[in-house]
C-alpha cells in the first residue's frame, strides 16, 4: 500500500526522472555515431588540435636545445598561448562543428513527424529536451576526452605538467561546448530543414560573439549586450583563472536556450493565449537577465587563479606595493581620436573589453576602482588620417571618424581642457592615462611598442608613488657629461626621462632633472649622476658635490678613457682610482673595445645577480677604462662587474653616515645605458643584460623601494627529455596512430549498426 504522504513527492521525482532523459541521451548518441559526419569531424578535430600540439610542442623543444632555457611554461605555450595554442585551436573549431552536429536534434524529428510518437509516450517534453542535449554535450565530450589524453600525453614529454591550469582550460572549453549545444538544440527546434538549422546557428553563434558592440551610448543597454556576449568569455579559463562571472554566465546562456526551447515546442501541444506565453517567455528572459547583471557586478564576482605561478593575479612585488593602498581610485583616458594606433583600442565598442584586460587584476585587489574615457583631437602621429583625408581640417577628420563609431561631436574635449587636466607638459597628439587617488594624480603615457598600453609594473608603480613618493635623479650638467634629457646614441634619455618607453625611468618610480653644480645639490635629491663629463670642475662645484656625499647622499660616477681627470677628484673621496686607458679584446665579431663584462662573484652580496633566464648573457661596455680599488676605512667595497682577465670594470660602494645608508656606484664606461648599446643591432643576438643590470643598479641605490619587484615564481615546467630530432614520433602517433584507430573503430561501429 502507497504512504499518502510520501506519493507527491514520488510524483514529482518522476515527471523528471532520470531514467528517460538517460534513454533518450543514449539512443540519441547512438544515433550521432551511426552517422559518419560525427566520426569524420572527430578525426578532423583531432588532427587540427594534433597539429596546433605538435607544433608548438616542436617550438619548445627547439628552444630548450638551442637556446638552454624557457622563458614560459611549456603548458602555458602549448595549451594557453592566444590563435596558436592547442586550447584556441579548439574553440575556433567547435564554432563550426556545432552547427553541423546539432541541426539535426530535433528538426529531423520535426520533419520526420516521429516527435508526435515520441511526445505521445510518458517522455515529458522537458525530459525529450534535456535527454537531446545532452546528448550533444556527450559528444562534445569525446572532444574534451582527447584534449585530456593530450595533457596525459603531455605529463610524459616534460616535467611538471601544471595540471590545475591545464584543467582549468579544458573546463572552459567544455563549457562553451555546452552553451553552444544548447543554442544548437533551440536553432533545431525552430525548423524542419537541417541546414536551415545549421545556418541558424552558426548566425546565432556570431550574433552573441558581437553583440556586446551594441547600444554602447544607452548604459543599460550597454550593460545587457556586454553581459550577453560570448566574445572573450572562455579566455580567462583558457588562460587558468576562473571567474565566477563567467562560470555563471554559460550556466544561464544554457538555461536561457533550453527554456527557449521548451518554449517552441510546447506551443504546439497546448492551447494557451499568445499574450500568456509571451509573457512567460519575457519572465525567463528577463530573470535571466537579472541574474547575469547581477553576477556581473564586481563586488559579487569571485576569481580563483589555478596556475602554478599565479600569472593571472598581481605579482608579489605589486601586492606588497599596494598594501597601503585603499579607497576609491580612477583613471580617466585621454585618447586623440586621430591618433588610430592607440584611440582604435579605447572605441565605445572596445571600452569594455579594454578595461577587462587592463584593470582586471587591480579591480580584483581594489574594487573601489573605476575607469572612463575621454576623447579630443590632435595632429596625429602616425600619419594615417593625413592619407586618408588630405588637406582635410582636423576638426572634420575627427567628426568624420566620430560619426562611424556613433559619438557625437559633443563628447570631444578642446586641447585647452586636456592641458588643463594633464599639465602643460603633457603634448596633445597621443594618449594618456590620468590617475587618481586620495587628492594624489599621477599620468601614464601610451608606450611607443607593440603591447601600447601600459601594464601591471606601470600601473602598480603609478599607484605605490602616491603612497611612498617617488625618488629624485639629478644628472649633473653643464661639463659636457652624457644628457639625460636630450636624445642621441651615447645620451641616457631613452632609458631615464623618455615618457613614450615602457622601461624608462620616469615610467618606473622616478623623476629626473638635470642640474649644474653651479648651486648647492637640493635637499630632495636622492641619487645624482655624474656620467662622463668632458671638463674638470671648479673647486665651488666640487665642493657643492663633496657637501652632498658627506651629507650621505646617494651618488652613481661613470667615467670614459681619454677623460680621466674631470672625474679622479670625486673618485680619491671615494678610495677608488680610474686608470687612463681603453680596455680591449681580441674579437672576430665585435670591436676591439666592446667588452663583455661579468658579475663579479661578490656582486650577489650587493643585491647584483643574474637574471635566472639569462645567466649567460653579458652586460656590455662599450670603450671602459679599468678601475682600481684603493685603502679606504670609510666605505665597503664590493667588486660588481669584471672584464677579460678579471679586469675591474664596476664597482659598489655603501657605508653608514648621518643616519642613513650611503650607496655609491662607480663603472668605468658610460655607454651602459646608453640608447647606443643596449638598443644596438649588432648586439641584439647576444641578448645583452645591461637594462636588467640597470633595474638592478636602480633597486640596490633606493634600497629595494623602485622598480617594483615584478618578479613571480619560476615555472618548473620548462624541461623535456625530448630532443628536436624524436619529434616525429609524436607525429607518427597523433597524426597517424590515433586518428586511424578512432577512424576504423568508427567504420566498424557503423557496418556493426546497420547490419543490425
Amino acid at each position: 500500500m502507497t504512504d499518502v504522504s510520501t506519493a507527491p513527492a514520488k510524483l514529482a521525482l518522476s515527471r523528471f526522472s532520470l531514467s528517460p532523459i538517460l534513454r533518450i541521451a543514449a539512443s540519441e548518441l547512438r544515433s550521432l555515431f551511426v552517422s559518419p559526419i560525427a566520426w569524420l569531424l572527430l578525426v578532423v578535430f583531432m588532427l587540427q588540435v594534433s597539429m596546433a600540439f605538435v607544433e608548438r610542442f616542436d617550438h619548445n623543444v627547439r628552444r630548450v636545445a638551442f637556446e638552454g632555457g624557457m622563458l614560459s611554461s611549456f603548458t602555458d605555450s602549448i595549451f594557453a598561448r592566444m590563435f596558436s595554442g592547442v586550447f584556441d585551436t579548439a574553440i575556433i573549431n567547435l564554432y563550426l562543428y556545432v552547427p553541423l552536429l546539432t541541426m539535426g536534434l530535433i528538426a529531423r524529428e520535426l520533419h520526420s513527424g516521429s516527435i508526435k510518437l515520441a511526445l505521445s509516450s510518458p517522455l515529458t517534453l522537458r525530459q525529450f529536451i534535456v535527454g537531446k542535449y545532452l546528448a550533444a554535450v556527450g559528444y562534445f565530450s569525446t572532444f574534451a576526452a582527447f584534449l585530456l589524453v593530450m595533457l596525459i600525453l603531455s605529463s610524459f614529454l616534460y616535467v611538471n605538467l601544471d595540471w590545475p591550469y591545464a584543467l582549468t582550460g579544458l573546463f572552459g572549453i567544455l563549457l562553451l561546448a555546452a552553451a553552444y549545444a544548447s543554442i544548437g538544440l533551440f536553432m533545431s527546434s525552430l525548423t524542419q530543414h537541417q541546414v536551415v538549422a545549421a545556418v541558424g546557428t552558426l548566425t546565432a553563434l556570431f550574433v552573441l560573439a558581437y553583440i556586446g558592440n551594441l547600444g554602447q551610448r544607452v548604459p543599460i543597454l550597454a550593460d545587457v549586450a556586454h553581459w550577453l556576449s560570448m566574445s572573450g568569455r572562455v579566455g580567462y579559463l583558457r588562460a587558468g583563472l576562473i571567474v565566477t562571472e563567467d562560470v555563471v554566465y554559460f550556466l544561464l546562456i544554457i538555461v536561457l536556450f533550453l527554456s527557449l526551447t521548451y518554449f517552441r515546442l510546447s506551443a504546439g501541444r497546448r492551447v494557451e493565449r499568445t499574450s500568456s506565453r509571451v509573457f512567460k517567455i519575457i519572465l525567463v528572459v528577463g530573470t535571466i537577465a537579472i541574474a547575469g547583471l547581477i553576477s556581473s557586478h564586481s563586488r559579487l564576482t569571485g576569481f580563483a587563479d589555478m596556475t602554478r605561478t599565479k600569472m593571472m593575479t598581481l605579482s608579489p612585488g605589486s601586492q606588497s606595493a599596494l598594501e597601503e593602498f585603499k579607497g576609491p581610485w580612477s583613471i580617466t583616458v585621454y585618447a586623440n581620436y586621430l591618433d588610430r594606433r592607440s584611440a582604435g583600442l579605447f572605441r565605445p565598442r572596445n571600452q569594455r573589453w579594454h578595461t577587462r584586460l587592463m584593470m582586471d587584476q587591480f579591480l580584483r585587489h581594489n574594487i573601489d576602482g573605476a575607469i572612463s574615457y575621454r576623447f579630443f583631437y590632435g595632429p596625429s602621429p602616425d600619419g594615417f588620417v593625413f592619407e586618408r583625408f588630405p588637406d582635410m581640417p582636423l576638426e572634420e577628420v575627427a567628426m568624420r571618424l566620430a560619426a562611424e563609431d556613433g559619438i557625437s561631436s559633443e563628447d570631444f574635449l578642446t586641447e585647452e581642457d586636456v592641458v588643463s587636466a594633464l599639465g602643460e607638459s603633457f603634448n596633445v597628439y597621443t594618449t594618456y592615462f590620468l590617475i587618481e587617488w586620495d587628492g594624489e594624480a599621477r599620468v601614464l603615457p601610451i608606450f611607443n611598442d607593440a603591447i601600447r598600453v601600459p601594464g601591471e609594473m606601470e600601473f602598480a608603480t603609478a599607484f605605490r608613488t602616491m603612497i611612498e613618493r617617488p625618488r629624485n635623479i639629478a644628472y649633473v650638467s653643464g661639463q659636457g657629461e652624457r644628457s639625460a634629457v636630450r636624445r642621441g646614441a651615447i645620451n641616457h634619455q631613452r632609458y631615464v626621462s623618455q615618457r613614450d618607453h615602457r622601461f624608462a625611468m620616469v615610467n618606473q618610480g622616478f623623476t629626473v632633472r638635470e642640474t649644474a653644480l653651479d648651486v648647492p645639490v637640493s635637499q630632495d635629491i636622492d641619487i645624482v649622476v655624474v656620467a662622463a663629463p668632458q671638463e674638470s670642475y671648479s673647486d665651488m662645484q666640487l665642493g657643492y658635490l663633496r657637501t652632498y656625499i658627506e651629507r650621505g647622499g646617494n651618488l652613481v660616477v661613470m667615467g670614459e678613457p681619454g677623460s680621466i681627470d674631470p672625474v679622479a677628484p670625486i673618485l680619491a673621496e671615494l678610495g677608488v682610482s680610474m686608470i687612463d686607458g681603453v680596455l680591449t679584446v681580441q674579437s672576430e665579431q665585435f670591436a676591439e673595445t666592446t667588452i663583455f663584462s661579468q658579475y663579479a662573484s661578490d656582486a650577489a652580496a650587493f643585491g647584483f645577480t643574474p637574471d635566472p633566464d639569462k645567466l649567460d648573457n653579458p652586460v656590455v661596455l662599450d670603450t671602459a677604462a679599468v678601475l682600481r680599488s684603493l685603502d679606504s676605512s670609510t666605505f665597503t667595497t664590493t667588486p660588481v662587474l669584471t672584464g677579460p682577465g678579471d679586469e675591474l670594470l664596476a664597482i659598489a660602494l655603501e657605508r653608514s653616515i648621518n643616519g642613513t645608508n650611503q650607496r655609491v656606484f662607480v663603472v668605468g664606461d658610460a655607454d651602459l645605458i646608453s640608447a647606443g648599446v643596449i638598443d644596438s643591432e649588432e648586439l641584439e643576438s647576444e641578448n645583452i643584460a645591461n637594462w636588467t643590470f640597470v633595474r638592478q643598479l636602480m633597486s640596490w641605490l633606493t634600497e629595494g623601494a623602485y622598480p617594483l619587484d615584478d618578479n613571480r615564481p619560476a615555472p618548473t615546467d620548462n624541461s623535456t627529455w625530448v630532443q628536436p630530432g624524436q619529434v616525429v614520433y609524436l607525429k607518427y602517433l597523433l597524426y597517424g596512430v590515433f586518428p586511424l584507430l578512432v577512424l576504423a573503430f568508427g567504420i566498424q561501429t557503423i557496418v556493426r549498426r546497420r547490419r543490425r
